[in-house]
């Protein structure tokens, strides 16, 4: 059976979480905030605001980092959905994930609406200190420590 596949415009509320595999491969979470509207006696009215984790696979990882994705950017997405369940202090929890990795898949910045002051082009340093980052994280997960 197919997975249930869905696309969508997101803005992105954190800053993304890359992670440099052994396998030479890159992945990305994002989470992501996707908002509804609706028409209220003739008036647009927010609806309830839904937050979703985006895990990227590569090659469209690799696009993500060199394209610097960062929060308050709005993405476009096609993907495919799954459910993850934990258990956390004696209560089963659950959140909807979408992956983005497949032939059919895509992701990307959105050109519909300008880069957010907080997200936009940082400077040559920022992709600098996010592999700076990884390589630490990488070291850590290497001594037995998993990497999620």
């Amino acid at each position: 059976m197919a997975l249930p596949r869905c696309s969508g415009e997101v803005n992105v509320v954190s800053e993304p979480f890359v992670n440099f595999l052994n396998n030479g491969k890159t992945m990305v979470k994002l989470r992501v905030l996707a908002k509804t509207r609706k028409k209220v006696n003739n008036e647009w009215t927010d609806g309830d605001p839904s937050f979703f984790n985006i895990v990227v696979w590569d090659p469209f990882a690799s696009n993500l980092v060199e394209s610097q994705v960062a929060k308050g950017d709005t993405v476009f997405f096609s993907g495919t959905l799954s459910e993850q369940k934990w258990e956390k202090d004696g209560e089963e929890r659950t959140s909807v994930q979408i992956s983005v990795g497949g032939t059919d898949d895509s992701v990307g910045i959105s050109a519909r609406w300008p880069r957010r002051a907080g997200g936009g082009k940082p400077g040559p340093k920022k992709l600098e200190q996010v592999f700076a980052v990884e390589a630490e994280q990488q070291s850590e997960w290497q001594e037995g420590n998993p990497p999620f």
